[in-house]
């Protein structure tokens, strides 16, 4: 990962001078000057931790969390000492703070200029005379996340028209088999074990997978009548051919 780098004016350029009536300058030793370096750094680290310390429970007092459990806890990255905090041994789920180890991770192995990439083969044999092929299309995916999400609308929207494009240019222009897709770049454990059921249904508990389309979701439509009732599907979204659902809804109340 990169570091960020100051450029903005240093304390060296400011320069320290002590001064008396008569404008006689006072030399400072460097030791001196390390000192008040230190003392500045300090300070100021105690006024970032004592505004973070109001901010936390200016947070934790509002009446939405009255019944809610609530841990916080900043550290220096460096010295591991502890910058502002509440409640901070209670154990809590980290939820989407955890997005901030993960996407360090990422660009630190990876690197900020790292590119998924999804592959697209064949596997069989190709019958030029006709540009038939006589074995199947091959979806090679690389863990994209973006591919047709929702998140990203304006990037590739076009990309399933690129992808058969380079298909014709192969040379294919018909095909005797299927398409398959290979997703083992990652195993078949989309979602931690430790994740709470109530969230693998919302869009946010897709998981990781090696292909991902639509941000692997869909939405489903209903049409609620009467109370007690059952609850019509009347669409989903995107549109997934030979998807069978069991519907057990029952409508309630407003």
């Amino acid at each position: 990962m990169q570091e960020a780098e100051y450029t903005g004016q240093s304390i060296s350029e400011y320069g320290w001078r002590l001064s008396g009536r008569c404008c006689k300058q006072t030399y400072i030793s460097e030791s001196m000057k390390r000192t008040i370096i230190i003392s500045f750094f300090a300070i100021l680290h105690i006024t970032v931790a004592a505004q973070a310390e109001k901010h936390i429970l200016d947070f934790v007092a509002d009446s939405a969390f009255s019944n809610a459990g609530i841990s916080v806890c900043f550290r220096n990255a460096d010295s591991g000492d502890i910058i502002a905090a509440y409640n901070e041994d209670m154990a809590l789920g980290s939820a989407s703070v955890m997005k901030l180890v993960t996407t360090a991770a990422a660009l630190e192995t990876l690197g900020p200029d790292f590119r998924f990439i999804t592959r697209i083969a064949y596997a069989g044999s190709l019958d030029k005379a006709d540009s038939t092929l006589h074995g199947h299309i091959l979806i090679i995916g690389g863990a994209d996340p973006t591919v047709l999400s929702e998140y990203f609308p304006d990037y590739q929207p076009d990309i399933i028209d690129r992808w058969a494009e380079a298909i014709c240019r192969a040379g294919i222009k018909k095909v005797n088999g299927s398409v398959i897709s290979d997703a083992r770049i990652f195993d078949y454990h989309p979602a931690p074990g430790g994740w709470n059921w109530s969230d693998l249904g919302n869009y946010y508990g897709a998981g990781a997978h090696g292909i991902c389309l639509f941000d692997n979701m869909y939405r489903i439509h209903f049409r609620t009548a009467d109370k007690g009732s059952r609850p019509e599907i009347s669409g989903i979204e995107p549109d997934i051919p030979g998807l069978i659902l069991e519907n057990r809804l029952i409508a309630s109340g407003a």
